[in-house]
């Protein structure tokens, strides 16, 4: 939602961000406007910033971004990235927003995978993971032993489903962050707040709002999960997401609003 902002916002919000501690950016935008105002914001702490730059993105002639699985085409466009950004330490490759067999077959054999792994030979990238909301198609990269991480959909919104028995977690989900701690893959977090129906009683599915906090320790209580990466549009919206760092024990505590059905942290 970050582009939602002007660029002088947009500067500000990252800046502040960096300044009070969060090291991980996720760098795709629906749009390439927002890149210089977001570089700006980086500038004077780029080597401390984990960036996930993905690879199989554009930006299309109407300076939209958009998927593609050609090998040139995403050469370019990762190479675009790192001219705005510059490069890290510790930065992250991640093979773009794959859902679909079809798709990850796509990445798997025109070279993607490989052009990541070439990537990380070189010293341009440390790790190299996807962004999936998918359970199955990120169970089959986990099989390729080649990931590090993953960017995933989760939240309780998506984690629990309806069974005749009420709300309960979903077991496929629970396996694929089980099995991502046993290989060692951490997991960062995308709509850790369901795009915002979490914290509003009408929209959540449990019939109460949650707050920030208690999302981002829903999430954080999962094997392999490293990290959340908080949308927001707003110096306020930031700022409501850096009151889990001072929030109690208890302001954290959500198993109330699940019903007592916690994660499955075992």
């Amino acid at each position: 939602s970050l582009h939602e902002a002007s660029d002088r916002e947009i500067t500000q919000i990252v800046d502040y961000a960096l300044g009070r501690g969060v090291n991980l950016l996720d760098m795709i935008m629906p749009t390439a406007g927002p890149a210089e105002a977001i570089a700006r914001g980086m500038q004077s702490r780029r080597k401390d910033v984990i960036a996930q730059f993905h690879i199989g993105s554009y930006t299309n002639m109407a300076g939209v971004t958009d998927r593609t699985r050609d090998l040139e085409e995403t050469k370019k466009a990762f190479e675009r990235e790192l001219n705005i950004y510059g490069s890290g330490d510790s930065d992250i490759g991640m093979l773009h927003y794959i859902d679909q067999t079809d798709d990850f077959d796509a990445v798997i054999n025109n070279g993607l995978l490989d052009y990541a792994v070439k990537l990380k030979e070189q010293g341009k990238i440390r790790y190299i993971g996807f962004s999936s909301h998918s359970v199955d198609i990120s169970k089959k990269f986990l099989q390729t032993g080649l990931m590090d991480t993953f960017m995933f959909s989760l939240n309780p919104a998506y984690d629990f489903e309806n069974t005749s028995e009420g709300l309960r977690v979903s077991q496929e989900r629970a396996e694929l962050y089980a099995e991502a701690e046993k290989r060692g893959v951490g997991i960062t977090v995308m709509k850790c707040y369901a795009g915002g129906k979490l914290l509003s009683a009408s929209n959540s599915p449990f019939g109460k709002a949650m707050t920030t906090s208690q999302c981002v320790q829903y999430c954080l209580d999962w094997p392999a999960v490293i990290s959340c990466v908080a949308g927001v549009k707003s110096m306020e919206e930031m700022k409501a997401s850096f009151e889990y760092l001072t929030a109690t024990p208890e302001q954290r505590e959500y198993i109330s609003i699940l019903g007592g059905k916690a994660a499955v942290t075992e």
